[in-house]
């Protein structure tokens, strides 16, 4: 469409030999005018689904691998009888390097992820990765990682204190069943604002085996515009249709979803959601994690390890932090409004969220004191 309105600028322009601006730009304009209009009539679009109430929806069947939040929060769930996994669904740009280190570089939880990969073989077991033995030998960030780790039996060995991956469906579908289910919890942040860090990031990070110089010179209007700008990404992951139209009905799966198989943290809420979720899972530092070097260790030296580890992801230093500092951007930009306009339904979940994680903290805190008062 771009590549359109760029040749008839150009014959605009040709036709008045006083029009000085480069077509390239004129095209911008005229696109330019055309998102904002659709900006403004994706508002009210919004407005009138929010208004909307969603039915009841049936989940695909392999959501039965997911244990409903519902049931896991009751005081009736046996978490030390049954058999589940805490997934963490590592979404980018949205602290997910961060929650991660946190869990394996600082409590030292025995997890599964990509770090242990490296050992792949047809037997589980845990091996040792930067001084820490506490890495799972599968790798779940990839697809044929995760069906691996499913024909090793990851999930029903019960090794793992979480796993992550940033393959929601996938580990959904092939990790877990119905004898051994899984738990999923996620850091989510504002669309637009994890966009932009996404944008900036892939600008600067040569380092990355995925890095595209293309983007080195690219500006963010440009990339707006592009076919490399995301488009609802949750709401995608969430339904497993990364590509082709999203229609109606797979934003009310996507929230259903969303309401009845995730617990939520806000990476503007990091440390409450942080605590929202040790307090849910039970999730302490293990001090019996084997490390190099720390063989002789006592639980005090560890307990400060632990807190200088907790203070480096905090301050950004380390190796556990992917922090990347740029500029804001106006809600009144053009580029702005671009992202927006192909973010939709993920700005409509983004309120929703927004308003699980206000509930099921609440939820929560309720049924907390509700077994304090029955243990008196």
């Amino acid at each position: 469409a771009f590549g359109y309105l760029e040749s008839s600028a150009t014959k605009v322009r040709n036709l008045n030999p006083a029009m000085r601006l480069p077509a390239k730009r004129i095209a911008y304009v005229i696109a330019s005018l055309v998102v904002i209009s659709c900006y403004h009539s994706l508002n009210k679009l919004e407005r009138g689904l929010a208004q909307k109430n969603s039915a009841h929806l049936e989940l695909p069947p392999e959501f039965t691998h997911l244990v409903d939040l519902k049931e896991y929060l009751s005081d009736d769930f046996d978490k030390t009888g049954a058999s589940v996994s805490p997934l963490y669904w590592h979404i980018a740009k949205a602290a997910g390097t961060t929650v991660h280190s946190f869990y394996s570089q600082c409590y030292r939880l025995i997890e599964a992820s990509e770090i242990g990969g490296f050992a792949s073989s047809d037997k589980l077991e845990i091996v040792e990765k930067n001084r820490v033995k506490n890495h799972l030998n599968v790798d779940v960030s990839t697809l044929e990682g995760i069906n691996h780790a499913r024909d090793v039996g990851l999930a029903e060995s019960h090794l793992a204190d979480i796993i992550v991956s940033p393959l929601f469906y996938a580990s959904t579908k092939e990790i877990f069943s119905e004898d051994h289910r899984g738990v999923v919890f996620s850091m989510f942040r504002h669309p637009i604002k994890r966009m932009l860090s996404l944008f900036y990031y892939l600008q600067d990070s040569t380092w990355e085996k995925t890095y595209n110089p293309i983007f080195a010179n690219m500006t963010l209007e440009e990339y707006s515009y592009s076919g490399f700008a995301e488009s609802n990404y949750i709401t995608r992951s969430l339904v497993n249709k990364m590509e082709g139209p999203l229609i109606p009905d797979d934003f009310e799966l996507a929230k259903e979803i969303l309401r009845r198989k995730c617990l939520v943290g806000l990476v503007d809420e990091f440390e409450n959601s942080i605590s929202f979720f040790n307090e849910v899972f039970g999730f302490r530092p293990n001090f019996d994690a084997e490390v190099v070097g720390e063989e002789s260790a006592s639980e005090e030296d560890k307990k400060v390890h632990i807190d200088q580890c907790l203070e480096d992801l905090r301050t950004g230093k380390g190796n556990g932090s992917n922090r990347h500092k740029h500029a804001d951007v106006s809600e009144d930009s053009v580029a702005y409004k671009m992202l927006a306009l192909k973010n939709a339904y993920d700005l409509q979940l983004w309120d929703l969220i927004v308003e699980k994680y206000k509930e099921q903290q609440l939820v929560f805190k309720g049924n907390i004191k509700n077994r304090s008062a029955t243990t008196r």
